[in-house]
C-alpha cells in the first residue's frame, strides 16, 4: 500500500499534546505549531523546511551555520555599507520564505535577532 507522504507528515504533526505535572497536578495543552521534541523524524523536518533557505544564501556567496533547530546567518562586505546591504537583502528573503512558511499551520518559524557591530 502506497501512502503519500503529505498524508504522513499531516498525521504526524497532528494531534499533539504536551503535558506538565507538578504537585500532584497535571495539565495538558495542545501543541499547534513545531515539530514533536525529541522525536526521531524532527531533524529530517527541520533539514525539508530549512533547506530552501540554505542553498538560496549558499548560491548568493553567503556562509550559513546551522547546529540543532538553529541557524547562523554569517554577513561580510568590502565596506560597513557593503555589508549592510546584503545583510538586508537576505533578510528581506528570509521574510519572503518566512512569509510562506506561516501559512503552514504546524510550523513556528522565528527570528530571535540580528547582531550588528558598529
Amino acid at each position: 500500500m502506497s501512502v503519500p507522504i503529505y498524508y504522513l507528515i499531516r498525521d504526524y504533526l497532528a494531534d499533539q499534546t504536551v503535558s506538565l505535572t507538578s504537585d500532584g497536578s497535571r495539565v495538558t495543552r495542545r501543541v499547534k505549531k513545531g515539530a514533536p521534541q525529541g522525536s526521531i523524524f524532527g531533524p529530517n523536518m527541520w533539514n525539508m523546511c530549512m533547506d530552501p533557505v540554505r542553498r538560496e544564501v549558499q548560491e548568493r556567496g553567503g556562509e550559513i551555520v546551522a547546529y540543532a533547530d538553529d541557524l547562523l546567518l554569517l554577513v561580510t562586505g568590502g565596506s560597513r555599507t557593503d555589508t549592510r546591504t546584503v545583510f538586508l537583502d537576505y533578510t528581506a528573503y528570509r521574510d519572503r520564505w518566512r512569509e510562506g512558511v506561516w501559512s503552514v499551520p504546524a510550523l513556528s518559524v522565528g527570528s530571535t535577532g540580528s547582531v550588528g557591530h558598529q
